[in-house]
């Protein structure tokens, strides 16, 4: 029962990647993907940080 879950659910992803690489929306979807990751990664940066920061503050103040 398992196995017919997995495969149902993985069919679609399949027809959509399929879509995307047939009519050549891959390249464009790697180009939005980077753009994303790019702030994604510029945001966990900065809530790391203030995070550090008053990690650290609560901590010596104690």
């Amino acid at each position: 029962m398992n196995s017919i879950f997995a495969i149902g659910t993985v069919v679609p992803l399949f027809i959509i990647i399929g879509l995307y690489i047939g009519f050549g929306l891959d390249r464009v979807a790697i180009k939005k993907t980077k753009q994303w990751g790019r702030r994604v990664q510029w945001l966990a940066g900065i809530v790391f940080l203030l995070w550090g920061i008053s990690d650290t503050y609560t901590y010596w103040t104690l």
